[in-house]
C-alpha cells in the first residue's frame, strides 16, 4: 500500500512532469517540485543529523580545512548545512542553487551568500574558486559531464573537486535523481581534467545506497578558454 503522501507525489509528477526525460527545461522544472516538496526528512536539518549524513558533512569540512581552501563554491547547496559547516572551517562560501530554490534556501534556511543558476553554466570567471563542493548533486544534473567542464573552469590551478554521491545502480530508486555513479565512472569521466586524490564510503546507514565522497585536484590546462561574466 502507497501511503497517502506518495500516491498524490506519484499522480503530480505524471500528470505535471510526465515528460522530465524529454529535455532539460522540464527535468529542471521536475527538480524544482522535487526540492519543494520533499518530505521534512529529506534535505532539512532533521536529515542532517542523520549518522550518514551527519558524517558526510564531517568529512567533508575535514577535507576542506586540511586543504587550507580560501574560496569555496557550494554548487547545488539545498539548505546550506554543509556550506554552513566548511565556513566553520574558515573558508568563505558562496552557494548556488536552481532558481526558487536558491529563494527558498535563503529565506527558509538563511543561506546568507546564495546565487540563482544552472550548475551547467556557471555565471563566474576563470578560476574564481579554490574548491568547487558538489555534495548530492551531480545524480541530479541533466548533464553531469557539463558540470565538470563548468568545475574545471572556475577552479583555479591546483585546486580542489569535492564530489559526494549515493553509489551505485539502486541510486535511480530515488525519482530525483536521473543518473548513478562509482568510483570508476567518476573517475573516468573526470578524466584529463582531475587526478583523483581521496576517496571516503559510507553507509548504508538508513539508506538504500552507500555514499561515497570524492576528493580530486585539478590538472593544469593552459588551453583553458575565457569565460567573463555578464552584467546589464
Amino acid at each position: 500500500m502507497f501511503h497517502p503522501y506518495w500516491l498524490r507525489r506519484l499522480v503530480i509528477r505524471e500528470l505535471l512532469y510526465g515528460r522530465r526525460y524529454n529535455n532539460k527545461l522540464e527535468w529542471i522544472k521536475w527538480q524544482i517540485f522535487d526540492a519543494y516538496t520533499s518530505t521534512p526528512q529529506h534535505g532539512s536539518e532533521i536529515s542532517y543529523r542523520r549518522p550518514v549524513n551527519y558524517a558526510r558533512i564531517r568529512i567533508i569540512a575535514d577535507m576542506i580545512k586540511s586543504l587550507g581552501s580560501n574560496m569555496v563554491l557550494d554548487v547545488g547547496c539545498g539548505d546550506g548545512a554543509i556550506g554552513k559547516a566548511v565556513e566553520k572551517v574558515g573558508a568563505e562560501v558562496t552557494s548556488t542553487e536552481l532558481p526558487l530554490i536558491a529563494m527558498m534556501a535563503k529565506k527558509r534556511y538563511g543561506v546568507s551568500t546564495v546565487i540563482a543558476c544552472d550548475a551547467e553554466n556557471l555565471p563566474f570567471c576563470n578560476e574564481t574558486f579554490d574548491m568547487v563542493l558538489a555534495s548530492e548533486l551531480v545524480e541530479h544534473l541533466w548533464s553531469p559531464q557539463k558540470f565538470i567542464e563548468e568545475a574545471y573552469r572556475v577552479i583555479r590551478n591546483k585546486g580542489h573537486l569535492i564530489i559526494a554521491t549515493p553509489e551505485g545502480p539502486e541510486s535511480l530508486r530515488y525519482d530525483a535523481h536521473k543518473h548513478y555513479f562509482t568510483v570508476e565512472i567518476l573517475e573516468k569521466m573526470l578524466n584529463g581534467k582531475f587526478a583523483l586524490k581521496q576517496v571516503e564510503k559510507l553507509g548504508p546507514i538508513c539508506a538504500p545506497t552507500s555514499t561515497i565522497i570524492l576528493l580530486f585536484q585539478k590538472i593544469e590546462n593552459s588551453t583553458m578558454p575565457a569565460h567573463n561574466v555578464k552584467t546589464d
